[in-house]
């Protein structure tokens, strides 16, 4: 710390008084060469602090019931406020993970309905299928499924069927040229049996699978109209 004093005294000219009554003040100021530096240990403090309150509160935390049991909650983070996608009966699972979260050495550290539907999913089998091969209830089964999903640990896509149209998207912009693959309204039963790609070694649900995901495919999803017999113009 570096001190500073000076004298000052107060002209009795400026209140009309007497010379003699003129008041002297000795001034003395500190200055403190560390000041710079200390806005920035408050920011540590505060950064401490926040980091404390952080460890007090995980946001998780397991209760022991008996020796065998224990209760374990965790607080779901937002995702940026991104919610989880509506779950149906018929969408099918597939892991996203590379090697997938199915193995013996996963299994055990999962919750108990997980450990059952895991196995189970293979990129095959819908929600409504898995629900009947490990006979739980189907609501229960689309929760623990949303829940992986939340987390990342796999993706939906629609149930594979011949009798689906699949389209290419906008993300396939290098085979636009390509006449027969942008051509609508045929079925995969139809397009296997005029492409055959079996004999190229090339397994069509394992390839529409692949599209979806990647996002250049989709099924397009057909709908009946129903029109009035009044109206012959549509």
């Amino acid at each position: 710390m570096t001190m500073k004093d000076w004298c000052e005294r107060m002209s009795p000219r400026q209140y009309n008084v007497d010379e003699r009554r003129a008041i002297q003040f000795g001034i003395c100021h500190g200055f403190v060469r560390k000041l710079c530096i200390y806005p920035v240990s408050l920011k540590k403090c505060d950064m401490r602090s926040y980091f404390e309150l952080q460890d007090f509160f995980p946001g998780e935390c397991k209760i022991p019931v008996t020796d065998q049991t224990t209760i374990y909650l965790k607080l779901c983070p937002s995702f940026h406020g991104i919610e989880p996608p509506k779950v149906e009966p018929y969408m099918v699972p597939m892991f996203t993970q590379i090697p997938p979260p199915n193995t013996p050495n996963h299994i055990p550290k999962m919750d108990v309905l997980s450990q059952k539907i895991c196995p189970k999913v293979d990129g095959v089998c819908c929600i409504k299928e898995i629900a009947m091969l490990v006979q739980i209830d189907t609501d229960l089964v689309m929760r623990c499924v949303r829940n992986l999903h939340f987390y990342g640990c796999l993706t939906l896509i629609p149930l594979f069927m011949y009798a689906n149209t699949y389209v290419a998207t906008e993300q396939l912009h290098d085979l636009y040229m390509n006449a027969d693959l942008i051509e609508t309204g045929m079925t995969m039963k139809d397009w296997c049996e005029r492409m055959s790609p079996r004999q190229y070694n090339v397994d069509e649900r394992r390839a529409i699978q692949f599209g979806i995901c990647h996002g250049f495919v989709r099924k397009l999803c057909i709908y009946p109209v129903s029109l009035k017999k009044c109206d012959m113009r549509r």
